[in-house]
């Protein structure tokens, strides 16, 4: 009897994390606010309410899409829930990998160093293409006007 088989696999972490009650709060938040004049002013050009919500309102919900970076940032520099899901090695996560290099006697602060710098890279990547700021400047700007 082991539930849904979660221990000591990556199951046992990316489920918890595929849904985010901070997330769903968040764009339901935006949806709710959404100014209603836009909606109306798309169906009188046309669009349907599909069309209305790819064309109009889904580019204008970037702002609050920005909380997807920080629950990847999140999830990437999770510590306890790998510490307690996974047991094997080989499954640690990078923070599990870097707290390995800790010893009771003595701790190698080179390679804790180094592999920090290639820790860093993909959140530095996803920053630079999504550049959360921007979007957040956008956000508080909101008037649905271009």
């Amino acid at each position: 009897m082991y539930g849904f088989k979660r221990l000591n696999s990556y199951q046992g972490l990316i489920v918890p994390n595929v849904v985010n009650a901070t997330f769903i709060f968040m764009m339901r938040q935006f949806f709710i606010n959404f100014p209603k004049e836009l909606e109306e002013a798309a169906a009188l050009d046309g669009l349907s309410r599909w069309e209305t919500f790819l064309q109009v309102v889904l580019p204008l919900a970037k702002p609050a899409a920005a909380q997807a970076i920080f629950i990847f940032m999140g999830a990437w520099n999770n510590f306890m829930m790998p510490l307690i899901i996974l047991s094997e090695r080989e499954l640690f996560t990078l923070p599990l990998g870097l707290n390995t290099f800790k010893g009771q006697y003595i701790s190698y602060w080179n390679y804790i160093m180094a592999a920090s710098m290639v820790f860093t890279l993909p959140a530095l990547a996803i920053y630079a293409v999504f550049n959360p700021s921007l979007l957040f400047i956008r956000g508080v700007t909101f008037t649905g006007g271009k």
